[in-house]
């Protein structure tokens, strides 16, 4: 219960830092946008010498930006309709969409509006809006969409969905390969991610995020592929490239493939391992689990609910192949002065050490439970009335020859009563036979003690006693 709380509590207080740290990075997107766009418009080269390829940045990405980062803000406060932000982001993702059009369909036939608006403002110095940035914005804006609806696994996967793009044009300026970041700044796939994890974070207590997050199997598995996903692409980005050196596109291609295919199955593998080490935890939970609902936690023995399921498989065998099953019921004798003279610690230990001695002079498909307090029953199937005679008398006798002495620091020998009967294959009544035993340990215990006595039908409702 300890652990399970822990664990409970450690999600708890994941789930709030990953909140918290996408809404300090969503304020820092707006802060870092709003510092972009006056550059640009400024002409400001500040960017430009930290890096030459943090410039050119399109001011109709970083306004897009801004709106996002304004509907996670205003979400995050409560305010679960922003229409006008949404118009306007909508109205930027139609401006984007047909910048796209017009870029797709005519090239350099016809300018684009976005192209257009940038002319005006001044006069051809930024560069065009890249259709990849454009498709990105296009994914969060339906994005937002979603999220105001409450549809947070579909707003979470077109997050995911739309990063993919600034991703690869990340990869593309870190390997410094054009063709993966066409005509997107680092200053826009910086904006990018920012948009799309701040988005992600404020959302981290709802939809997939939540379970990434998770200690269980579900984020064990999340996490991993997520960090070998990472991890190859990176490799592959810094290899790929030095390999390829004199090769044409298509062998680099199939190198690539083939790359891809073999990471694939080490992931399905890897993933496979960790499913299949969480599957085998849970059935030993399971059993575990099994063992401790039919197990008295004192003395390990069976407890009611295990002896009900034994009898009941006892009693199944016996209508099928015959036989008799004996029960025996044992009380151990004066045990409430031993708990009285040497204190419930060392009446435990007695418990213990009797149901060790039971459970040692018994056969091994014999069943041995603790029936409460201080008694124990044991069922021995396909045992007859005269073996049951003996059984009894060597359970007793082992016990009474037990020397306590180093439970009690003293002298002691534990002795026990037991009473027991004999179930026929010809009246298979169960309670009755467990209430005939428990006359006879009530006949035991009422004749002196340390005895045992075993029911005997002889016709006449005569008793046999057994005696030491």
């Amino acid at each position: 219960m300890a652990n399970g709380k822990k664990i409970a509590e450690r999600k708890y207080y994941l789930t709030l830092y990953v909140m918290a740290g996408g809404k300090y990075l969503n304020t820092a997107t707006i802060v870092f946008g709003v510092t972009l766009l006056i550059a640009d418009i400024t002409g400001s080269s500040v960017f430009s010498h930290i890096h030459p390829a943090l410039a050119a940045t399109n001011p109709i990405a970083i306004i897009i930006a801004l709106i996002l980062c304004m509907t996670h803000l205003l979400y995050q406060v409560k305010f679960h309709k922003p229409i006008l932000l949404l118009s306007v982001a909508l109205l930027a993702g139609l401006i984007s969409f047909f910048d796209f059009g017009f870029n797709f369909f005519f090239h350099d036939d016809v300018s684009s509006i976005a192209r257009y608006l940038l002319s005006q403002i001044d006069r051809g110095r930024f560069d065009t809006v890249g259709n990849n940035m454009i498709l990105t914005f296009m994914i969060y804006v339906v994005a937002i969409i979603f999220r105001l609806f409450r549809k947070y696994y579909t707003f979470q996967f077109l997050m995911l969905t739309g990063l993919a793009i600034p991703f690869t044009a990340g990869l593309g300026h870190f390997f410094d390969l054009e063709q993966l970041y066409f005509k997107m700044s680092v200053s826009t796939v910086a904006i990018c991610f920012m948009v799309a994890l701040s988005g992600l974070g404020l959302s981290a207590n709802k939809g997939a995020i939540k379970l990434f997050m998770t200690p269980n199997l579900v984020g064990l598995v999340a996490r991993t592929q997520f960090l070998l996903s990472l991890s190859f692409c990176i490799i592959v980005g810094i290899s790929l490239p030095n390999l390829t050196d004199n090769m044409d596109f298509f062998s680099a291609y199939e190198i690539f493939v083939t790359l891809a295919t073999i990471f694939i199955s080490v992931l399905i593998y890897i993933s496979t391992i960790i499913l299949g080490r969480s599957e085998q935890k849970k059935k030993l939970a399971e059993k575990e689990m099994q063992r401790l609902l039919i197990t008295d936690p004192l003395t390990g023995l069976y407890n009611r609910r295990g002896l009900d399921h034994e009898i009941q498989k006892a009693l199944n065998f016996q209508s099928r192949y015959g036989g008799d099953i004996s029960i025996l019921i044992l009380d151990l004798d004066h045990f409430k002065s031993v708990n009285d003279r040497f204190g419930h610690d060392t009446g435990d230990l007695f418990l213990q050490t009797a149901a060790a001695v039971f459970k040692s002079e018994v056969r091994k498909n014999d069943v041995v439970s603790r029936y409460g307090g201080e008694e124990f029953l044991i069922l021995l199937p396909n045992t007859p009335e005269r073996h049951a005679k003996t059984v009894a008398e060597k359970l007793r006798t082992a016990l009474e020859s037990k020397d306590f002495s180093i439970l009690c620091g003293q002298a002691y020998h534990q002795t026990v009563s037991i009473g027991g009967t004999t179930i026929s294959p010809s009246q298979p009544d169960i309670d009755s036979s467990i209430k005939q035993a428990d006359q006879m340990l009530y006949q035991a215990k009422s004749s002196g003690r340390n005895r045992s006595v075993i029911y005997q039908d002889t016709g006449t409702g005569h008793v046999s006693f057994l005696k030491h």
